[in-house]
Formats: structure tokens, C-alpha cells, sequence
């Protein structure tokens, strides 16, 4: 019951930041558009400094280069720490359970990677004995 409780009341709270940010960025954004628009001299008729019309479109275009510097610089980084394909930190690292000498002495170890005969495949899965291999099925 307390947990429900609690639950409802981090919801709630959720909701009104929620709330809070859509009014302010809506806020924002229609002072934002005014300041843009309105002729320069409109803010002398009000008394009121403003930035110049500039900025504008050069600050989010500052922005918007700068997101995109970012994620260059994120996809760079991520290929510069990626080992190479054919190195072996590319499969082993500091997690990797080791084997013991002898493979056999642990229990549920994989097998060696190996060719397995077709005699030996045909015998497991048809019951096909080496002497009947060259008959058909």
C-alpha cells in the first residue's frame, strides 16, 4: 500500500515538472519569436534593452553546430577506444572466465571448434551407420 502510495506521489510530482517545462518552453518561445519579429526600434519604445537580431539565427545555429560537433566527436572517440576487429580484447577482457590447463576437469565447458565428420552427422541425426553411408536414404 505505502509503495502504490509512493509511486502515485513521484508520478505526481513528474507531472507537474512536466507541466512546468511545456509552460516555459512555450513561454520561451513566444518571447523568443516577439524579440525576433519585432522591428529593432520596438524595444526603445518599450525602454527595454534587447540583444541584437543577430543572434536570433546565430544562436541556435551555434547550437545546432555544436550538437552536431558533439556527436562527431562522440562517434570519433567511440572508434579511436574500439579495439581492432582482428584483436583478441575484441572477444577476451578483464571478465573472461579462464580454463584450466586440463578442459576436461570443468564441468559444462564447450568443446573445441572442429569439423565434425559427415559419417558422424549422418549416424546422429538419420542412424546411418558408416557400412550403409553410400546408400540412399
Amino acid at each position: 500500500m505505502s509503495q502504490s502510495l509512493a509511486s502515485h506521489r513521484v508520478r505526481k510530482e513528474r507531472e507537474l515538472r512536466g507541466f512546468a517545462a511545456a509552460i516555459l518552453s512555450a513561454v520561451g518561445g513566444v518571447v523568443y519569436f516577439a524579440w525576433a519579429f519585432f522591428p529593432a526600434n520596438f524595444a526603445q519604445i518599450v525602454d527595454h534593452t534587447a540583444p541584437d537580431h543577430y543572434w536570433a539565427v546565430a544562436g541556435p545555429m551555434w547550437i545546432c553546430v555544436t550538437v552536431a560537433v558533439g556527436f562527431l566527436v562522440y562517434v570519433g572517440m567511440t572508434f579511436y577506444i574500439t579495439p581492432a576487429s582482428h584483436d583478441i580484447n575484441t572477444v577476451v577482457d578483464s571478465h573472461t572466465p579462464r580454463l584450466d590447463a586440463d578442459p576436461l576437469k570443468q564441468e559444462r565447458v564447450v568443446p573445441r571448434l572442429e569439423d565434425i565428420p559427415l559419417a558422424e552427422v549422418n549416424r546422429r541425426l538419420y542412424g546411418v551407420s558408416d557400412r550403409n553411408s553410400t546408400q540412399t536414404l
